[in-house]
């Protein structure tokens, strides 16, 4: 399976956890993962907006090139606009946001939640929020590996 890995952080370890806790495993047991981040290709942080059109921009060089089966992110509303999600799906990728943290977490992926065909939270307590904004929901907490 072909993964395009989305998360809009500067950096540190707050990304570099994907890395180790995520992507690793996913390679591990043979999937090819591509890294996107808006903010390293700007070089900044930078609005939705842009990261939007970095983000649609890239899908459309890698699906093109080779085809893509899962656009995997951790996304919030400032990191991404629901309509670049939906033009993503509308190519036949099916994606996925892992929606993690605490429960304030629900409440920055409001505008986004219902673009993901599926949003994976590791808090069973924010499965009814999300459902709130339409999305479509399950929650499974985090494992060993």
């Amino acid at each position: 399976m072909k993964i395009i890995h989305y998360c809009a952080h500067a950096g540190g370890f707050v990304y570099e956890w994907h890395r180790y806790h995520m992507i690793s495993e996913l390679e591990a047991a043979g999937h090819q993962v591509i890294d996107l981040n808006p903010v390293e290709i700007l070089g900044r942080i930078g609005s939705p907006d842009e990261y939007s059109e970095i983000t649609l921009d890239k899908i459309r060089e890698i699906y093109d090139r080779a085809g893509c089966d899962l656009f995997f992110a951790t996304a919030t509303d400032d990191t991404i606009r629901p309509g670049a999600i939906k033009e993503i799906s509308r190519k036949g990728i099916a994606t996925l946001n892992l929606s993690c943290d605490d429960l304030s977490h629900p409440f920055r992926v409001r505008a986004i939640s219902s673009s993901f065909d599926l949003t994976w939270t590791t808090v069973r307590e924010n499965q009814h929020i999300l459902r709130s904004y339409g999305a479509n929901v399950f929650a499974m907490p985090w494992g060993a590996n």
